[in-house]
């Protein structure tokens, strides 16, 4: 069937970043040239070159001249293997955060975040807990990386917190957030509790809880939960983070 009596063949192969509003490869497309890429073992100018051939092949016109990408955006793109892994680990992560441990105690997980500047723009960095073990009665700790994002506001920082471990976890799972540590700062003190706050608030609007549920998750022996909140004077959680 051709594309012009109705049947569609083209596909969004591209998104636009919400901050730079530049041209991206969509996730689809990216898995698409991957798989072309190292299946075929094509170089990359033969790769560009095959795309743009197919697509007149499909489409009977050539492509837009804001889709053309270079050898360089294309390998990036081809690349990305960040999505990937964070889907991984998160998927690893969701079951042993939400099994207590063997003596019936409750799992959480924490953060550390800092401001740090880079490329002369001052970024907010946030990492948390996390396990790479497959044995939940014997968990290796490790680190995730959550977001970098560019720090204008510095009082929005928890917003930003809450929001990215959401929706990196879902509102199910972030609940299990326990607090975290800092460099001692007022600021940054205030910032893990506004986090726990921002994060608790959208536990308690979720309608995927019943009302005992919701009870049994903010509280603990009948003790409502607040967040730890650990000056580090020594600053090793800016240099972990940094």
């Amino acid at each position: 069937m051709r594309y012009a009596k109705g049947c569609g063949v083209e596909h969004d192969n591209f998104i636009v970043h919400t901050t730079s509003r530049k041209m991206l490869l969509s996730l689809s497309a990216t898995y698409i040239l991957r798989h072309i890429f190292y299946s075929h073992n094509l170089p990359l100018p033969t790769v560009l070159s095959l795309w743009s051939c197919f697509y007149v092949l499909v489409m009977r016109r050539p492509l837009d001249v804001d889709q053309f990408i270079g050898q360089s955006a294309l390998w990036n793109n081809v690349q990305r293997l960040h999505y990937i892994d964070q889907a991984l680990a998160t998927s690893a992560f969701k079951p042993f955060i939400s099994q207590r441990t063997k003596h019936g105690f409750r799992r959480y997980f924490y953060s550390s975040s800092d401001d740090s500047e880079h490329f002369k723009r001052n970024r907010h960095v946030l990492i948390m807990s996390s396990n790479t073990s497959t044995d939940f009665d014997n968990p290796q700790p490790s680190y995730r990386h959550v977001t970098s994002s560019v720090n204008a506001i510095k009082s929005k920082n928890a917003h930003k917190n809450a929001t990215a471990i959401i929706e990196m976890l879902g509102v199910e799972h972030a609940l299990y957030y326990g607090g975290g540590t800092n460099d001692n700062a007022g600021d940054a003190q205030k910032e893990i509790k506004e986090t726990f706050k921002h994060i608790m608030a959208e536990v308690e609007d979720c309608d995927q809880l019943t009302p005992q549920q919701l009870h049994n998750l903010l509280y603990e022996n009948g003790v409502m939960r607040r967040p730890i909140s650990f000056g580090d004077p020594y600053h090793i959680a800016n240099l972990c983070v940094t």
